[in-house]
């Protein structure tokens, strides 16, 4: 489902990513840990192409890009591209103007993919799916953190994506409402939904991963079932990194 091959980013004289392989196959669970500016968000990033890469290859489904230090990919094309991917943000980033349902229906409708009706009863579905059904007249400012990052969820999945990426999705919450987020996400996964989440909830990639991938100085340091990567860590670094946020 997902391949990428010398992966690389750079903000100017900056490497943030220093050539990533990975492998991710379809309804895979892969886990993004590692220590701050270690490129996680940044490459999470890439593989939706909201940062382009500067060099390297990337597949996703049926898409493939390659890309070269100068060359620039058409905005057609990243479109097309992106369209394989929902990405659910720290922030909710949902629109204030619109209520909880009208923000889900939004992509399908807006994109011209489906009918205002036929989008509002994909939004219903969705909206059950995440247990927010009671909520879907409200405004984004009249539900809490933890309801607005499942609404997020359920308009990421309105476009039916092949591939959800998630960054941080619970880092903006109190710690009571982390739970919710978490058991929408723990159930795509039951569903065989293929995830990228980077986070830093060890219980979620224990229980929930199937992959772990740590990353540090840009590039992937291991990579392997939770069981491999988190209770047998075989780098120096990464079991120093385990112990300051393994309790």
């Amino acid at each position: 489902m997902i391949h990428v091959k010398g992966l690389k980013k750079s903000f100017g004289d900056i490497h943030v990513l220093k050539g990533v392989d990975l492998k991710i196959e379809r309804g895979d669970v892969a886990v993004v840990i590692g220590p701050s500016g270690c490129g996680k968000s940044t490459f999470l990033r890439c593989l939706n192409l909201l940062e382009e890469p500067t060099a390297g290859r990337l597949e996703i489904a049926t898409q493939r890009l390659e890309f070269e230090p100068g060359g620039k990919v058409s905005e057609p094309r990243k479109a097309k591209f992106r369209a394989s991917t929902g990405m659910v943000f720290q922030g909710f980033n949902l629109f204030p103007h619109m209520t909880v349902r009208e923000n889900v229906m939004s992509g399908p409708f807006l994109n011209r993919i489906l009918s205002r009706k036929a989008a509002g009863e994909k939004a219903d579905e969705l909206l059950a799916r995440v247990g927010l059904s009671e909520r879907a007249h409200l405004m984004p400012n009249q539900i809490s953190g933890g309801q607005a990052q499942r609404v997020a969820i359920a308009r990421a999945l309105a476009l039916d994506p092949e591939v959800m990426l998630f960054d941080e999705p619970t880092s903006a919450l109190d710690p009571e409402l982390v739970g919710e987020v978490l058991e929408v996400m723990q159930g795509l996964a039951e569903d065989g939904t293929t995830m990228v989440v980077v986070t830093h909830e060890m219980s979620f990639a224990r229980d929930v991963a199937t992959n772990v991938v740590f990353m540090d100085g840009g590039k992937v340091g291991e990579m392997g079932p939770p069981a491999q990567v988190l209770d047998a860590p075989q780098s120096p670094r990464l079991q120093s990194f385990l112990s300051k946020v393994v309790h």
